[in-house]
């Protein structure tokens, strides 16, 4: 149960998973740790986050369930962080560790709202839609959206480029989702390309991962 619940918090705020190369767009607890050191969050705000960071230290101690009820018991506090930014990282948090999954895709469509441009809020927007059993046309069409801002990303890049293989990946993956069968064989080329048996074993990995219709945790 534990790795279900770290699984969570990677999967959204992993920049990897959108080909490695919009790192910027991600936000992690190491970012937000750089920020309150660098005294960039209001004193409020630290005081509640820091109680938010206290409940997470539990995880490795007590009991999921009862960690996910103080999480949600949490929840108006959370709210009253003024940051923006910080608020949202902590409630996108608090919903997808708690599985308050159409909390977390009312709160993902809020920010490609703010920022189209975020290629992995458009990915776990797909994931959140997937895992809320929604009508599947409307699942293509996520992935539709996604595979062509990430085809955009794609065109951007060399093929030099040490990313364009996961860059290239995220792309064919998207739209393999997308309702686009041959794709498969396309990540199954990436896969056998691999010369060294590190990034083989990784992409085996990953090709398993794709097809196995991955969900969040229920």
């Amino acid at each position: 149960m534990i790795k279900q619940f770290s699984f969570i918090i990677v999967l959204f705020f992993s920049s990897i998973s959108i080909a490695c190369s919009n790192s910027n767009q991600a936000v992690d607890s190491s970012s937000q740790n750089a920020r309150i050191q660098k005294g960039k969050i209001d004193s409020k705000d630290l005081e509640i986050i820091e109680k938010y960071n206290e409940i997470l230290k539990k995880i490795a101690t007590n009991n999921l369930s009862t960690v996910q009820t103080e999480l949600r018991n949490f929840l108006p506090q959370a709210l009253k962080i003024a940051n923006k930014k910080e608020r949202n990282l902590v409630l996108m948090n608090i919903y997808t560790q708690t599985k308050m999954y159409p909390e977390a895709l009312e709160l993902n469509s809020s920010l490609i709202k703010d920022n189209p441009n975020n290629l992995n809020a458009y990915k776990f927007q797909c994931l959140l839609l997937k895992t809320l059993n929604e009508p599947s046309n409307k699942i293509k069409t996520c992935y539709v959206i996604l595979s062509t801002k990430l085809k955009t990303n794609l065109d951007a890049l060399k093929s030099s480029d040490p990313i364009y293989k996961y860059a290239e990946w995220t792309y064919f993956s998207a739209m393999l989702h997308a309702g686009n069968s041959e794709y498969q064989d396309k990540l199954k080329s990436i896969v056998s390309s691999q010369k060294d048996t590190d990034s083989k074993l990784q992409f085996e990995s990953m090709y398993d991962a794709e097809i196995s219709n991955q969900i969040l945790p229920k």
